[in-house]
């Protein structure tokens, strides 16, 4: 008897979870990209601190990607269901620039990252 109370409460509590979010939709998209974006960085960081192997330093890249496209997708299917989820995803794949700048952003970007990320150490010359 006990069980089913538990578990009438743990729905009613997520069901007023939804209801906050749908009431705050900008607010908890910003929050959840915001969080996403610090825990994708994890692995750069550890790689920085020399914790995990220095392939990972690359990932500074995809951090600012992964937290809002992901909060994008959670919120629009807590606001507006499957056909917002299809819709967004219709958006996505949408071509209406030429495939040149997909290439160029693509590749060119985070080769300029790379590029411009060059550690040089400097050693002390006394």
């Amino acid at each position: 008897m006990e069980t089913s109370k538990a578990s009438g409460q743990s729905t009613a509590a997520s069901r007023s979870l939804r209801q906050v979010m749908r009431q705050h939709p900008l607010f908890f998209f910003f929050l959840m990209a915001y969080a996403f974006s610090w825990v994708a960085s994890i692995p750069y960081v550890l790689s920085v601190w020399g914790i995990m192997p220095e392939f990972f330093s690359f990932t500074f890249i995809l951090y600012a990607f992964v937290g809002p496209t992901l909060a994008a997708f959670i919120m629009t299917s807590i606001t507006e269901w499957k056909a917002g989820v299809l819709r967004l995803l219709h958006r996505y794949v949408q071509w209406r620039a030429g495939w040149q700048w997909y290439l160029f952003t693509l590749l060119g970007i985070p080769a300029l990252f790379l590029l411009g990320s060059n550690k040089v150490d400097y050693v002390d010359q006394q």
